[in-house]
């Protein structure tokens, strides 16, 4: 469970905001399918060595097949992409950075825009009632 929490914040990072839950779900389901699949086949494998409850002859080459297939996966590691992906994150709260401030500048100008206006119109009616 404590290899799933470290995967779940990685994914956190990794992905936009609001689809952490989505992607959480969907890594907890591959992992629950691949420990289905992986209980199935060991059975399997058990069956077709043909160890059962009062046969172990053939016992210790299956906890070596077990334990050698283990390391299958090792094999694939050469298509995970170099790097975390978080330079895509990191570029995209940059970017959302700099439109919150651009949002920002642009409230603080319309916002001295029309307070130079309500000044204006304010020494207007001034220089009117006098």
């Amino acid at each position: 469970m404590a290899a799933c929490e470290a995967l779940a914040h990685q994914s956190d990072a990794a992905v936009s905001q609001g689809v952490e839950a989505t992607l959480f779900a969907a890594l907890m389901s591959i992992l629950n399918g691949g420990s289905a699949t992986g209980s199935f086949l060991g059975s399997l494998l058990t069956r077709s060595m043909g160890v059962t409850s009062t046969d172990f002859r053939a016992l210790a080459p299956l906890l070596l097949i077990c334990n050698l297939s283990s390391l299958v996966p090792l094999t694939l590691l050469h298509l995970v992409p170099d790097g975390t992906g978080a330079s895509g994150v990191a570029d995209e709260a940059s970017a959302r950075a700099k439109y919150a401030a651009a949002a920002d500048v642009e409230l603080v100008e319309k916002g001295e825009k029309e307070g130079l206006l309500r000044d204006r119109r304010d020494r207007r009616r001034d220089s009117i009632d006098s």
